[in-house]
């Protein structure tokens, strides 16, 4: 009998001991360690206010460039302009398209517009007046959605 019992008990001790496998002694943590550092964020997502500000700044200075220009009748500044212009704008509308595709669509609209104006000072006056005041449009529609300041 004793040998019996020393075998047990070298059992018993085993699976009380520290490198015991069994799943069910494993210690269950009183609470889960939380997933959420620091502060919260916003409650969504928005528009680099300073990029949309710079990029923005710039198609504006290209208007005021055409303006300029045309009252020149520097025709191939303007039309030079016109085409920066128009990238500039569709540069805008790339980085609003996510949150503001109404802003984006209104931007791609008025550069489609100034690229088929440029080649002609008489479409360019015309047009240019017209898309800057669409930029304009766009411009507070994006604004909307751009990070608190």
């Amino acid at each position: 009998m004793p040998k019996v019992f020393r075998i047990v008990l070298v059992f018993a001790l085993a699976a009380c001991g520290p490198g015991a496998a069994s799943s069910s002694l494993a210690p269950v943590p009183t609470s889960a360690p939380s997933q959420n550092t620091g502060s919260p964020g916003p409650s969504g997502a928005c528009i680099d206010r300073s990029l949309l500000a710079d990029t923005a700044d710039s198609a504006h200075t290209s208007f005021q460039r055409i303006t300029a220009a045309l009252k020149e009748n520097k025709s191939a500044e303007a039309s030079d302009v016109a085409a920066t212009a128009a990238t500039q704008m569709r540069k805008l509308a790339d980085l609003v398209e996510a949150l503001r595709p109404a802003a984006a669509a209104v931007l791609r609209d008025g550069a489609d517009k100034l690229d088929a104006a440029k080649a002609n000072l008489g479409d360019l006056s015309g047009a240019a007046p017209a898309v800057e005041t669409l930029f304009g449009q766009a411009y507070d529609l994006a604004m909307a959605g751009a990070c608190p300041a």
